[in-house]
């Protein structure tokens, strides 16, 4: 197995960088939510010691993300597009691509008297197009809210000031060793799961290193392989993470979907073979036939569900296949599954004729004995 090494922390941390939890707790705490203007919110920060524009110093992409999430809660921005507005450096690419971002600064919004204007990478822009960006950022005519991410590990850029009362600078530290491992405990047991055992998370860490956007959709990919009481497990990890049986599980539902006898029992002999438990299999069938469920009645999942139904991953190649399935089919085919459930707990026939059966009668929507 070729093995990955996680990532050193910066050594070289921007001067005057504050700690995003840090910033985060004192940014909660000051009530931004009832306030109705950006230049009152502005105000407030700077006498808070956290004055606008906010810069974030970070190669992680998800917990940037994130963090930009909790302040726009906390500027009462959370419920809609309204008053939001996101940029990336990537294509910011012209003096054309810049006309609606420096519209956006100059000018006050006449539908959100909140406004937040988020950058990405704002460092990958070319250097004459930042100086401009840059200009209209420390303009005391800007009007919204500013966050901007700089991804690069390099000294920040000579146009942001060094004195500190006039801007915010923020480090999200990488994660390495216990506190990846922390982080990956913390995200499976949010996405529902009992746990990951200490050996799975470490080579997890091993075959992915400490990219949080990666790991996180490996870890949602994971947690549908894992019963709900279940811990994820080494085996389980290098399961997963080589790809072929992961796919090959996917394409089992594609199979039983489009009716395809043949391909579903080749597919379920192929996942045996691999070592695959009937009862991991049947699991993975059922929250597939529930989403599938909560997909047909509306396409975007409502808030407050599970997180096994409003996993972005999985829905997208869930969605594909609701063309094939009446929500009567779908709900018998739950009713097969149960049947199969118990009777890998507690019949005399062989766990893989079970199984079999279980597939035959879903793949043909056969559902007389369920």
């Amino acid at each position: 197995m070729k093995q990955r090494t996680t990532k050193s922390p910066r050594a070289d941390s921007p001067s005057g960088a504050v700690a995003a939890q840090e910033f985060l707790s004192k940014f909660k705490s000051l009530g931004l939510s009832e306030m109705k203007d950006n230049q009152g919110i502005k105000k407030h920060l700077a006498q808070a010691g956290i004055p606008c524009p906010f810069f974030v110093v970070t190669s992680d992409a998800l917990r940037s993300r994130r963090l930009v999430n909790q302040l726009r809660e906390n500027l009462g921005l959370q419920k809609s597009s309204e008053g939001v507005s996101v940029y990336f450096g990537s294509e910011l690419s012209s003096q054309a691509s810049l006309s609606s971002l420096m519209g956006e600064l100059r000018s006050r919004s006449l539908f959100a008297p909140v406004s937040l204007v988020v950058i990405y990478d704002l460092d990958t822009v070319k250097a004459t197009l930042q100086k401009e960006i840059f200009a209209g950022i420390f303009d005391a005519k800007c009007e919204p809210i500013l966050v901007a991410t700089l991804s690069s590990n390099k000294k920040l850029p000579k146009e942001i000031p060094t004195d500190s009362q006039k801007r915010t600078v923020l480090e999200i530290s990488e994660l390495v060793g216990e506190k990846l491992f922390k982080w990956m405990a913390k995200e499976v047991a949010q996405l529902g799961c009992a746990g990951i055992q200490s050996d799975a998370a470490v080579l997890l860490a091993e075959k992915m290193g400490n990219d949080t956007l990666s790991l996180y959709n490996e870890l949602q990919k994971l947690v549908l392989l894992t019963g709900t009481d279940e811990l994820i497990t080494p085996g389980l990890v290098l399961m997963a993470t080589s790809g072929q049986p992961e796919r090959q599980t996917l394409d089992l539902i594609g199979k039983i979907a489009q009716k395809d006898i043949v391909g579903a029992q080749s597919l379920l002999q192929s996942l045996l073979n691999q070592g695959n438990h009937p009862l991991q299999l049947s699991g993975y069938l059922n929250r597939c036939l529930r989403n599938l469920i909560v997909l047909k009645n509306s396409p975007e999942p409502p808030k407050g569900l599970h997180s096994d139904y409003t996993n972005p991953w999985f829905n997208k190649r869930l969605l594909p296949l609701l063309r094939f399935y009446r929500e009567e089919d779908l709900k018998k085919s739950l009713k097969v599954l149960s049947k199969l459930d118990l009777d890998l707990k507690s019949s005399k026939l062989p766990d893989t004729l079970a199984t079999g059966l279980a597939i035959y009668s879903l793949t043909s929507r056969n559902f007389s004995g369920a």
